[in-house]
């Protein structure tokens, strides 16, 4: 009958972005955020395909800007500028595949990020392990 070409293992990295200045017009809230967070971490679970076998996320890692300033304004308004690139908090994140075979679990890659509370190199952001 008919066949199908498959790959044993793939790990995709994705990247997101939640601005705050849209965020601000849409009334974007927290709890919308949360609901974001679960729907990512599910987002495989009621949707199973034969094109797409097990996909099902690993990680969730997030970060936060949260401002630097004493005053509570001014650090709002820090906030929703950004406290840093986002392209220099991407490379905090490092996947590398370990013992030089195929990959065929998602044990065969080394992942690693800031633990939360650890980026004084970037002060006013926060980092996020949601999954």
């Amino acid at each position: 009958m008919g066949r199908k070409n498959l790959i044993p293992y793939g790990l995709y990295r994705c990247h997101g972005f939640i601005s705050a200045h849209l965020a601000r017009q849409t009334e974007f809230s927290d709890g919308d955020l949360n609901l974001l967070w679960e729907a990512l971490k599910m987002m495989f679970d009621q949707d199973r395909s034969a094109s797409r076998g097990t996909m099902s996320p690993q990680a969730i890692i997030a970060f936060k800007h949260v401002g630097t300033d004493s005053d509570p304004v001014q650090r709002a308004a820090q906030a929703k500028l950004g406290c840093a690139p986002a392209h220099k908090l991407f490379e905090l994140v490092s996947i590398v595949r370990g013992n030089g075979h195929p990959a065929r679990h998602f044990s065969d890659y080394r992942v690693t990020a800031p633990e939360p509370g650890s980026l004084a190199k970037f002060p006013g952001v926060e980092v996020l392990r949601l999954l």
